[in-house]
């Protein structure tokens, strides 16, 4: 039981100096009543329990100035949370709130409200005399409308979350907020914007995208001091002219629309420094954008920009542009040669572009940092690339090289590369001159043999492996000491490489092999690895997991699904810090009776295994509590059975065939002859004792593994009535469920 002196010794000095207790994650049902008492409590943190309730003696605490629940399972804010009058702060996001409270409005210190992700239909009409509030969160909950009163009353509000709820409408009680600053409406089925917009002349931030918006009303362009509009996954063909008149937008997002063209006007939108234009109907990028002096990052993904007009000349004006993202125009086929003076130019991103060979201005661009080559043609790079001495990262996944370009050796700042899906089967010697480079992904190509080579790149952090043929791994990987992420999924290995085992650092290892050779077993080194969180395994043909594998404390998310386990090791529900756990696909029967320590357990699957222990119905729901109380009800259950067959042998057992039973259950001497010269017991005591005893040494064993041991042994000296009555216990005990 929690005593109030235990709890008060966890609590802290928060932000803002409130004084803090923090219960998160920690599997809570139900709140310590304990907390209740500490009634110079500031600050509750309850994120991430299992909590559904918040009880009524809340209201002792008068000094609460800030509560967070989210990630629980409440159903309501009680009405006991509205009596606290110096509340300030409410966070009750994700959980399964229907309603609101009119109670809440008597929260007039009420600054910030989140309850987003939620089930809340509506709100109360009460809600608008909230009128210290700025920050009110309900996104993603199930809305159609809202208070009429909502702008005439609540002059403090800044910040409003409305996304992802039912508005088919564009909520026009919200026009009346004439201090508010940021407005969310994504996500809903908004087809048209009202007139009165224009009242929000304070409005800085409006995200209406995945709505079904085509136009926009003239008003919209009266908000002067808008700065980031988004209207990304609406039905835009084209955007007025009067969009310059937003002579502070800095940021402009009409991603996945069915835009053929943006107006010349554009230009005029001096201040802008983010354009979004992904995913629409583009042939060519206007000559206008070019005008955009401030403009930083320019995305033109996914169009159909094809031919040698698709960018204008007008671009490398652009004197601020750091990102250029034009990914998946597969009609491209090159860039001009005038963007080669966009020094400034730090990110750019041309796969899939029908690329044979890199665009000469590419190896001009000295600044850049990133580029992305993708899905394209090349089979080789040219040697003038080891002019991009500040690049950090290339892309050239999907691509036709046979060898590793060795200019990119050259560069020493190198920290990521990507060449996965190619044709290579070596890597030249020069890559150990990578002395920064952190991560490699090698799937996909025609490796044989692991290359040495890369044993001698040691700041390497990640390393990709995948869909190759090594059957081996070489020594020299122990010299990889900083790495912390592998994966060698479908390779040819005709075993657990033991020496992966060297790699004492790991976080992260797939050896999922679900086109590559099996595994069959796990060796007992994998304990060498304890700093290990994820740890997949799947579609390998793994009989038995080491009793080691519990080293590796740190586990969180463990799968083997798809192998030939038909029983998991007694300490394996030691691995407490497990989140998700995936058994599917197994021969498993019976789960292991200590379940339910893995508290932390969110993802549980034991599908297509013949589970008995619990039923197969309650072993399917997924999850661990409901699981765990039926198998750790049924363990008590076959302890008592097995009790209760002890009784009866030690009443039926002659003294012969009890020297022959503790010989079969090797019980040693030393042990029996206290018990037989203690004269206080009776002769059936003495034997039903020693029975008790070799279950005690035997703790290991689940009840019903020792009901098997304890009738094999009597069936080992021969005493078929006992065994014929202890059968039939069992039966009966099954029938009943005792």
């Amino acid at each position: 039981m929690t005593v109030v002196a235990d709890l008060r010794s966890t609590t802290f000095r928060g932000p803002g100096g409130w004084l803090t207790i923090n219960l998160s994650d920690n599997g809570l049902k139900k709140i310590p009543d304990a907390l209740w008492e500490i009634d110079d409590l500031e600050c509750i943190i309850l994120d991430n329990n299992d909590i559904k309730s918040i009880p009524s003696q809340i209201r002792k605490l008068q000094s609460l100035h800030a509560i967070s629940m989210k990630h629980n399972r409440i159903e309501e804010i009680p009405s006991a949370l509205c009596e606290l009058p110096s509340l300030q702060y409410i966070e009750c996001s994700h959980n399964k709130i229907k309603k609101l409270s009119s109670r809440i409005s008597n929260l007039k210190e009420l600054v910030h409200f989140f309850a987003n992700n939620n089930e809340i239909e509506s709100v109360p009409d009460d809600f608008v005399h909230l009128w210290k509030l700025e920050v009110l969160g309900l996104n993603g909950n199930k809305l159609r409308d809202l208070p009429q009163d909502i702008g005439t009353f609540m002059d403090s509000l800044r910040i409003l979350g409305l996304c992802e709820n039912r508005f088919d409408y564009f909520p026009t009680p919200v026009t009346k907020l004439k201090n508010l600053i940021t407005l969310g409406l994504s996500r809903n089925k908004i087809g048209s914007l009202p007139r009165q917009i224009e009242k929000m002349k304070c409005l800085r931030e409006l995200r209406l995208d995945d709505n079904l918006l085509s136009t926009l009303p003239k008003q919209l362009y009266r908000l002067m001091d808008l700065e980031e509009l988004v209207l990304c996954g609406n039905e835009f063909t084209s955007i007025d002219g009067e969009i310059c008149m937003l002579q502070k937008l800095r940021s402009l997002g009409l991603n996945r629309n069915q835009m053929t063209d943006l107006p010349e006007e554009i230009k005029y939108c001096s201040a802008l420094q983010i354009l979004g234009l992904e995913g629409n109907q583009l042939t060519k990028i206007n000559e206008a954008v070019g005008c955009l002096e401030s403009l930083t990052e320019l995305y033109v993904g996914n169009n159909k920009l094809g031919g040698i007009d698709a960018i204008p000349t007008s671009i490398s004006h652009l004197s601020s542009l750091t990102v250029f993202h034009l990914m998946d125009n597969a009609e491209l086929g090159d860039i001009p040669i005038e963007l080669k003076v966009m020094n400034q130019l730090q990110e750019i991103y041309i796969g899939n572009t029908h690329l044979k060979n890199l665009p000469r201005a590419v190896c001009s661009l000295v600044g850049v940092h990133v580029i992305d080559l993708s899905e394209n043609e090349l089979y080789r790079l040219p040697k003038d690339v080891i002019s991009l001495t500040y690049l950090r990262k290339i892309v050239l996944r999907k691509n036709r090289f046979i060898e590793f370009p060795t200019a990119l050796c050259h560069l020493t700042e190198l920290e990521e590369v990507d060449i996965s899906n190619n044709l290579l089967q070596y890597l030249p010697s020069e890559i150990r001159f990578l002395k920064r480079l952190r991560e490699i992904d090698l799937s996909k190509n025609n490796f044989k043999d692991f290359p040495i080579e890369l044993c001698f790149v040691t700041t390497l952090n990640k390393l990709l492996f995948n869909d190759n043929h090594i059957t081996n791994l070489p020594f020299q990987i122990q010299n990889l000491t900083e790495i912390r992420h592998l994966e060698l999924r479908n390779n040819g290995f005709a075993t657990f490489p033991i020496r992966i085992c060297f790699l004492r650092n790991l976080r992260v290892l797939d050896y999922e092999q679900r086109y590559g050779r099996k595994a069959i077993t796990l060796p007992e080194n994998i304990a060498e690895l304890k700093d290990l969180e994820v740890l997949k395994l799947g579609n390998n043909r793994i009989k038995h997991l080491p009793e080691s594998l519990a080293n590796c404390s740190h586990l969180r998310r463990l799968s083997l699904h798809a192998n030939d386990l038909a029983d998991l090791p007694a300490t394996f529900c030691d691995l407490v810090e497990l989140e998700a756990l995936d058994l599917s696909g197994n021969h498993i029967e019976q789960l292991p009776v200590k379940l339910g320590d893995l508290n932390k357990l969110q993802f549980f699957n034991v599908d297509g295994n013949p589970v008995n222990n619990p039923p197969r119905e309650l072993a399917d729901c997924g999850q661990v509590g409901p699981i765990s109380r039926y198998v750790v009800s049924t363990e008590e259950r076959e302890e008592k059975l097995l009790h209760l067959m002890m009784e009866y042998a030690s009443r039926n057992l002659d003294v012969d065939d009890f020297n022959r039973t503790c010989a079969k259950l090797r019980l040693q001497y030393d042990d029996i002859v206290p018990v037989a010269k203690n004269k206080s017991l009776s002769e059936q005591e003495q034997i039903e004792t020693l029975f008790k005893f070799w279950r005690r040494v035997n703790k290991d064993l689940t009840a019903v593994e020792a009901q098997n041991k304890f009738i094999h042994a009597l069936d080992l000296v021969d005493l078929p009535k006992i065994i014929s009555q202890l059968l039939a216990m069992r039966i009966y005990a099954k029938a009943l469920k005792l």
